[in-house]
């Protein structure tokens, strides 16, 4: 079955997932850097001190080297975190797939805080005013609240299901998933027809996930997030009322007509 069959109604189909998620719900189914550098430091005070019960002398050349040594460090913190930064957000200070893929759930929540995110109960999700950014997760035990991005401690499990991103600032969907997911696109196809596109997507922790784009209005695309569990557990097929298969393999030839992803 050929993509443009399927991709072009993405968007309707993944407001139907919040339906079916809560239909489920209503029946009863839904900082390691700093630490190094002080880490660093402390053992560099520590020796300075052993040291300078030898003598005077030593203690001054070994609390030298400990600060030396500590200042290294905490630069080489900064830097590596300062990299990292960089793949959270993309050109339009949206958060990044990368984010989404590898932060936990109170990291996810800061970075939305400090990027001007703010809850919104109306739309289920994290929405900033200024562009239209969003962005929500949903279950098929029902739409996430608030507490349960917090709730979220391991590194990635926000997206642990299938989540919503809502980007603006770019083109066209292909330069939005292009764009913004600043981690390594395995596989893209995109539809000469409406310019929708489907990947498959990952970051450092080689975790898969497969993402669908779509202008979203005139000014924003959105970027469908599904995780191995949603495709595994069926969810794809609840959304769309059909087989559309229980691997990222078998939903990529659905949607593209090819027997296989990866270039």
């Amino acid at each position: 079955m050929g993509m443009t069959t399927n991709l072009g109604k993405a968007k309707a189909l993944f407001v139907a997932a919040f339906a079916v998620a809560l239909c489920f719900a209503l029946a009863g189914c839904g900082g390691s850097s700093s630490s190094s550098a002080a880490s660093s430091a402390a053992s560099s005070s520590a020796a300075s001190e052993s040291a300078s019960s030898s003598s005077e002398s030593a203690s001054a050349s070994s609390a030298s080297a400990s600060a030396s040594a500590a200042s290294s460090s905490a630069a080489a913190s900064a830097s590596s975190a300062a990299a990292s930064s960089s793949d959270l957000l993309d050109e339009h200070m949206n958060i990044t797939l990368y984010a989404l893929f590898e932060l936990t759930g109170p990291e996810l929540v800061d970075l939305l805080d400090s990027e001007g995110y703010v809850w919104d109960d109306a739309k289920g999700g994290w929405f900033r005013q200024v562009d239209g950014a969003l962005i929500y997760a949903v279950t098929d035990n029902g739409q996430y609240a608030k507490t349960d991005y917090s709730a979220k401690t391991e590194k990635g499990s926000v997206a642990s299901v299938i989540t919503c991103n809502v980007v603006g600032g770019f083109k066209d969907a292909e330069a939005a998933l292009s764009g913004n997911a600043h981690c390594v696109i395995e596989d893209m196809y995109v539809d000469p027809s409406d310019g929708s596109a489907i990947a498959i997507v990952y970051g450092p922790s080689m975790k898969e996930y497969l993402v669908i784009a779509q202008q979203n209005s005139e000014s924003t695309a959105e970027l469908d997030v599904y995780s191995q569990e949603a495709v595994g557990s069926g969810m794809l097929d609840k959304v769309y009322g059909g087989q559309i298969g229980g691997s990222f393999k078998d939903v990529w030839k659905t949607f593209t007509g090819q027997d296989s992803y990866g270039r």
